[in-house]
């Protein structure tokens, strides 16, 4: 979405200094009045999808009109400027780019925030429209609406990750610090935390003092997923891993449903299988950049092309 955008302060974005909303309507390709049926016709669907774990992602998806409004705040927001080292809802970075920018560093700790979405506070993201995109209350109620369910930041939505970096900016630029000052560089991606350094530090006195920042804003770190990866292991970030020669590489356990999922697909003959075998192995290829399982691609593909 827009990689190369120009990207500019926050006082330039579209929705800055919005005085009424029909001039938020306008901003957001809205016909005079089409607002309020918008508002009146908030509505999500909520399910569960499985996660690696075991347990289950509750999931609130909103409806299609919905949808296209949050994409559209979802352009605006994007071309706001924001810290080199926030990669999630960062047009151009994704899991890969996370990862390489640790990559030359020996030393690694991962942390996860507990239920982020759900923990993200209405008021704070009313706060954000409000003071920051300096907004009146009734405009900066209309998109806080529009982006919040259930008075927290719902998992499905378009807008869901940069408006929760955006509400709790302050919170991770405060955690940035904390970074520094353990000699460390920090990467986000949305509830994702990693820290990394080419020397020693103390992991349990940053992983400390990180969990205190979030407690300050009503978060906390989820202590059973907090890893330390000392010089000379193999790293995993989010969606990927950095062996021991810090090279970038598939996770293992990707490799292992790919394998898994071979095996069923040659036991059961479930076409379904295909596609998700192949998109896994196109995975597993972007983040190590050549070609993989070259026997088993042509033998799912010789599959699903026949009758």
């Amino acid at each position: 979405m827009g990689a190369n955008r120009k990207k500019y302060a926050i006082e330039q974005c579209a929705l800055y200094n919005l005085t009424t909303k029909r001039r938020l309507e306008e901003k957001l390709l809205l016909q005079s009045g089409e607002l309020k049926g918008v508002m009146r016709g908030v509505t999500y669907r909520d399910f569960q999808i499985p996660k690696k774990s075991g347990s289950f992602r509750q999931v609130s998806e909103p409806n299609k009109r919905l949808k296209l409004v949050q994409k559209r705040v979802l352009w605006l927001l994007s071309a706001v400027e924001k810290p080199d080292w926030v990669m999630s809802a960062t047009p151009g970075k994704c899991h890969k780019d996370n990862a390489v920018f640790h990559r030359s560093n020996a030393y690694m700790v991962t942390m996860d925030i507990e239920s982020f979405y759900d923990k993200c506070e209405r008021e704070r993201v009313y706060q954000f429209f409000k003071r920051k995109l300096r907004q009146p209350g009734d405009v900066a109620k209309a998109l806080t609406d529009l982006s919040t369910y259930r008075q927290s930041i719902p998992t499905g939505a378009p807008t869901s990750q940069i408006v929760a970096y955006f509400a709790y900016e302050s919170m991770f630029a405060e955690i940035n610090q904390v970074a520094k000052s353990h000699g460390c560089i920090f990467t986000l991606y949305v509830d994702d935390m990693t820290f990394s350094s080419g020397e020693p530090f103390s992991p349990d006195k940053l992983a400390s003092e990180v969990d205190a920042v979030l407690r300050k804003y009503g978060h906390k770190s989820k202590m059973s997923k907090t890893r330390y990866y000392p010089k000379g292991t193999c790293k995993l970030t989010t969606g990927a891993a950095i062996s021991r020669q810090l090279l970038l590489v598939a996770p293992n356990d990707l490799r292992k449903r790919v394998l898994e999922n071979y095996d069923k697909l040659r036991k059961t003959g479930d076409k379904s299988l295909v596609a998700v075998i192949l998109g896994q192995i196109g995975a597993a290829e972007f983040i190590e950049g050549r070609d993989m399982f070259p026997g088993i691609k042509q033998a799912v593909r010789a599959f699903g092309n026949a009758s």
